[in-house]
């Protein structure tokens, strides 16, 4: 090839002569960060930041690679990740790699402090769960236990709030009317009994049930009715409060 009169040479810029060996691109890939055995929370939640961190970095390192290849994006990044110690790196690779690093951490604190979430974040918060570090929506089910009446804890105030008398008059005569809140149309009946078959049940005996409904400050929570009027059949169950000793209702 011609040599183009003035052009700079590689030396020119500090890469020797050994270029391209010496080019930056493509960039090495942080080192993922790995997962110790420790049973500290605080030290499983800078684990979740570090992975987070990591995870935004290797994106960045992805589209500048892309580009050194001529496409918006590497899609072998991953699987580079995963074989990180077969990519050749240079002193410029690494150091381009740890400015990518800092304004990955820089972006990830930025979103963290916008409170934006991602799929799993939106889910957990639906579910009220959490997410684990390798970016799973963790779905813990709930401890129940046998109903015991005496054990049940309900609020110790006898007082109650009408919800009716609460809202404004105008609110209160739109809630007033079923039809404005209960739409029965385009809902299939078979899968409506089918949810109340699987869900309508009682945690316990039907003795400690009756007991329980017989407390004097559960009397004022139920009504006897027809099972005509019954528009729903829920379900009920107990979990074990935070002292192990009193349970908590779940309809």
């Amino acid at each position: 090839m011609r040599k183009c009169e003035g052009f700079p040479e590689p030396r020119d810029f500090g890469l020797g002569d050994d270029y391209p060996d010496s080019r930056v691109t493509p960039l090495p890939l942080p080192p993922r960060p790995q997962l110790t055995n420790h049973k500290s929370s605080t030290v499983r939640k800078r684990f979740k930041y570090r992975l987070q961190v990591w995870r935004t970095a290797v994106g960045m390192v992805a589209v500048v690679n892309g580009l050194d290849k001529g496409k918006v994006i590497d899609q072998m990044h991953w699987s580079a990740a995963r074989d990180r110690h077969q990519m050749k790196s240079t002193a410029a690779g690494k150091l381009a790699t740890t400015q990518i690093m800092c304004e990955a951490a820089r972006v990830t604190r930025a979103r963290r402090e916008l409170a934006l979430t991602g799929v799993q974040s939106a889910a957990a918060m639906l579910l009220k769960s959490s997410v684990d570090a390798l970016g799973y929506v963790k779905v813990v089910a709930h401890a129940q236990v046998p109903l015991i009446a005496d054990r049940i804890v309900e609020p110790a105030s006898p007082f109650s709030i009408d919800m009716m008398e609460a809202l404004p008059a105008e609110e209160a005569s739109f809630y007033a009317h079923e039809a404005n809140v209960v739409a029965m149309t385009e809902r299939s009946p078979s899968l409506f009994r089918e949810i109340e078959q699987q869900y309508g049940f009682v945690g316990g005996s039907k003795e400690q049930y009756i007991k329980y409904l017989a407390r004097d400050d559960c009397k004022p929570l139920w009504v006897w009715e027809l099972m005509s009027t019954v528009k729903a059949i829920a379900g009920i169950s107990t979990v074990p409060k935070k002292d192990n000793i009193g349970l908590r209702k779940i309809l």
